[in-house]
């Protein structure tokens, strides 16, 4: 079993990674909550667009 002569270090190295280990989760979560909400104007814009192109033709104007 490998012990550092430190263990201070170790115990800082430990925190250290524990400490980027959460950061790294909430940037996770916040792409998380980034995708979904765009996943839901991707929906709305989706059935926005399906309405124009199953909508009524336009009328033509006489001149």
């Amino acid at each position: 079993m490998d012990v550092p002569g430190d263990l201070g270090v170790a115990e800082e190295t430990f925190t250290a990674m524990m400490r980027e280990r959460d950061r790294i989760d909430a940037d996770i979560a916040h792409l998380i909550e980034t995708r979904d909400a765009l996943d839901v104007l991707i929906r709305a814009n989706s059935r926005h667009r399906a309405g124009l192109s199953t909508g009524p033709e336009p009328v033509a104007r006489s001149a």
